[in-house]
């Protein structure tokens, strides 16, 4: 069934079965209604340690080229499923490359939806979000973040006032990260769980989105585990679907990077060896030497894992060592300059940094935040006395109210250093980033009974804006 998936999304992506009887491929651009020339190898290896199956597609993708592999081998025992995507120039690049948004080849979900269940170690793979509900449903995820074996990331999505920051964001990253994340959505029972028995540094609640990475012990910070506050996510966007989708792209980018230091499954690598070696065993007993150079060679394209070993039993048993080995040391000079230039690469201009401070969890914290953070501001002697007690703790809510503080708190640098833009009003500067303030204008003597308050210094005086 798994090859006929793969066939069935070649032959949609080729409109014909060419894909059966030819390396050369010519894949069909329905969206910009043109056709690519594609070079697609097959693997049907069967062994002693059991059979696979695989394709290797390489397609053109800008001045470079995406691969795409996909193998899928069982034994009596198991069915293992791998896919590596790649994408490469075929010169050294002394500019920068184009960013390639890679995506999960819709066969691959086709394969996890359709045969399964699939387990990533003792990880069940879900092919859509799940949902956790009030305290047991806390406790429920708390365990699966806190398993030390777990080896999938779980992304968390918690709602504010019964909602979360886009009803399809739980939705669309499960589409997007099915086989490489588990996506959670969880209420306001389910987050103050977690926030009571693990702390507020561990928390995600009020809209937040937090990225839990695979746990290394009980000494992990919280802080390697990324956490996005409603604020920070909708920060320069007032479309909740934009924001949605800006960290959406952001958190896919992130975790398929991560998923490169992924290995072949064991069983792969097996039956591959294997057949490698009774090639070479038979080539060896025929004295056909042209054979074994053939099997070296096929082997050391699809297998970059066995290149270095392959390359010395090249050096052993064939005369074009040399040629090999200039080869190889350019495609290693080439790897190297590549590596090098994605260290200099910028980050991704559009993406949202995740929040440094741990949100608040009450009205009173976010003060306390404030004070520590916003360095530019003062606070008077009433906030003490009649402002935080007279104040729901869940005023706010409380991250708002910090993250107010901390937009008052660049206002005052700039006027202090006085580089607010020319013609700017406090107000207007204050608007364009996000905070609905009262204009300035002459106040009425109630309007100035009601904003006199201690300024910090011990005098009391008129806030008018």
């Amino acid at each position: 069934m798994c090859r006929a998936l793969v066939d069935g999304w070649l032959t949609r992506k080729t409109g014909n079965d060419d894909h059966l009887t030819t390396e050369k491929i010519i894949l069909k651009d329905e969206r910009n209604r043109r056709e690519r020339s594609a070079n697609l190898l097959r693997d049907e290896l069967s062994t002693s340690s059991g059979t696979m199956f695989a394709i290797t597609l390489t397609e053109p993708a800008g001045a470079g080229e995406f691969q795409t592999y996909l193998a899928c081998a069982h034994d009596d025992n198991e069915f293992v499923l791998f896919c590596r995507l790649r994408t490469a120039t075929e010169e050294i690049a002394l500019a920068r490359v184009p960013s390639y948004d890679t995506r999960c080849p819709a066969v691959l979900r086709e394969i996890i939806e359709q045969i399964g269940p699939w387990m990533s170690r003792k990880d069940l793979v879900s092919v859509g979000p799940a949902a956790y509900i009030d305290t047991v449903g806390g406790r429920e995820l708390q365990e699966a973040i806190w398993d030390y074996d777990r080896t999938l990331p779980i992304v968390v999505i918690s709602e504010y006032q019964e909602f979360p920051l886009h009803p399809d964001l739980a939705s669309n990253l499960a589409y997007d990260l099915i086989g490489m994340a588990t996506v959670v959505e969880v209420d306001a029972g389910a987050s103050w769980l977690i926030t009571e028995e693990k702390g507020r540094e561990w928390s995600c609640y009020g809209g937040a989105v937090r990225l839990y990475w695979p746990m290394r012990d009980e000494n992990d910070s919280p802080f390697s585990h990324p956490l996005w506050t409603q604020g920070k996510l909708l920060s320069g966007i007032y479309d909740t679907k934009k924001a949605a989708d800006r960290i959406r792209h952001q958190l896919r980018r992130k975790i398929l990077s991560r998923s490169a230091f992924r290995s072949e499954p064991t069983l792969i690598g097996q039956i591959r060896d294997e057949h490698v070696s009774d090639q070479v065993a038979r080539a060896k007993d025929a004295g056909d030497f042209e054979q074994l150079s053939l099997a070296y060679e096929r082997d050391a394209k699809k297998s970059d894992r066995k290149v270095g070993e392959l390359e010395l039993q090249l050096v052993a048993a064939l005369e074009r060592n040399e040629e090999l080995e200039e080869r190889n040391q350019g495609l290693s000079r080439e790897i190297n300059s590549l590596r090098a230039m994605k260290e200099q690469l910028p980050s991704e201009r559009d993406d949202v940094e995740p929040d440094e401070v741990i949100p608040p969890t009450t009205f009173a914290e976010a003060i306390e935040s404030g004070r520590e953070s916003c360095p530019n501001l003062v606070f008077g002697k009433d906030i003490e006395k009649t402002g935080v007690d007279s104040v729901s703790s869940n005023a706010g809510p409380p991250e708002k109210v910090l993250n107010y503080l901390q937009i008052l708190n660049e206002l005052a640098s700039l006027l202090r250093r006085g580089t607010i833009p020319s013609g700017a009003s406090s107000s207007q500067w204050l608007y364009d980033h996000g905070i609905h303030a009262s204009p300035d204008g002459k106040l009425s003597q109630r309007q100035e009974r009601e904003r006199t308050w201690d300024d910090g210094q011990g005098t009391r005086r008129v806030f008018s804006l």
